[in-house]
């Protein structure tokens, strides 16, 4: 007797500052051309002063959420917020200028189905290496991070430095964060650091991403208590600026 096809929902979080137009299109559109239908996408704007929204609402698909923060914090909190409003069985990241395969959410419910003890999956990254020509990203060429397979423990994965997984290499169940809890919600990188507690790196972070950025930190927290099963495909894409 063949096993039943759970078609899981998936919620995708997008912070977004003040980056109407072309990124930001192309990001929510990687989503509505989904082959996979159990979608939602939460577009958390920080107080932006273009109009984000009307871009958002121009889709016209009400799996399209906007919402917009009274003040301006910063992308740590723009994702708390995404993930405390999120419905989705699973819960996944994308920043305002990258961009989905359109079978990210198909490949990801496939192996979930076929790996029902695993809590939280990676992929493999495209990334797209651009350069501006009178302000307008142009494609120049490609490369490949391939999946990440840090070393499984018991409980877990064993201590990885940053640099090896991005926004939307992962995707994870919502009951993770009932174990590991939210993003700290610093007022300040340094204070993010010191509160996220990573082994090696302390309070010398001076902006985000350097030298780690939300993503690492949240993979990294995650793999603490869950193993991460790797999938050997390309399903995100990171376009460089």
């Amino acid at each position: 007797m063949n096993k039943e096809i759970k078609n899981n929902s998936f919620s995708v979080v997008i912070p977004t500052h003040n980056k109407r137009g072309i990124p930001l299109a192309r990001a929510i559109r990687s989503i509505a051309n989904q082959t996979y239908a159990f979608w939602e996408c939460i577009v958390v704007d920080d107080h932006s002063t273009d109009n984000i929204e009307q871009l958002v609402r121009g889709f016209g698909d009400k799996r399209i959420r906007y919402i917009k923060m009274i003040d301006e914090s910063n992308r740590y909190f723009a994702r708390n917020r995404g993930m405390h409003e999120a419905k989705g069985d699973f819960l996944t990241w994308l920043d305002s200028d990258d961009s989905y395969l359109e079978i990210y959410f198909q490949v990801f419910n496939d192996w979930i189905n076929q790996y029902p003890e695993y809590k939280v999956f990676n992929c493999a990254t495209l990334i797209q290496h651009n350069q501006k020509e009178n302000g307008v990203p142009h494609y120049k060429y490609s490369t490949v991070r391939n999946v990440f397979e840090p070393k499984e423990l018991e409980v877990g994965h064993a201590h990885f430095e940053s640099g090896n997984i991005g926004t939307g290499q992962f995707v994870f169940h919502r009951s993770v964060l009932d174990e590991i809890g939210y993003l700290p919600e610093a007022k300040t990188y340094w204070d993010f650091a010191d509160m996220i507690k990573i082994k090696g790196y302390g309070s010398n972070i001076k902006v985000a991403g350097n030298p780690f950025g939300e993503d690492f930190a949240m993979f990294y927290k995650i793999t603490r208590k869950f193993k991460s099963k790797p999938i050997p495909i390309c399903l995100y894409q990171q376009h460089t600026r």
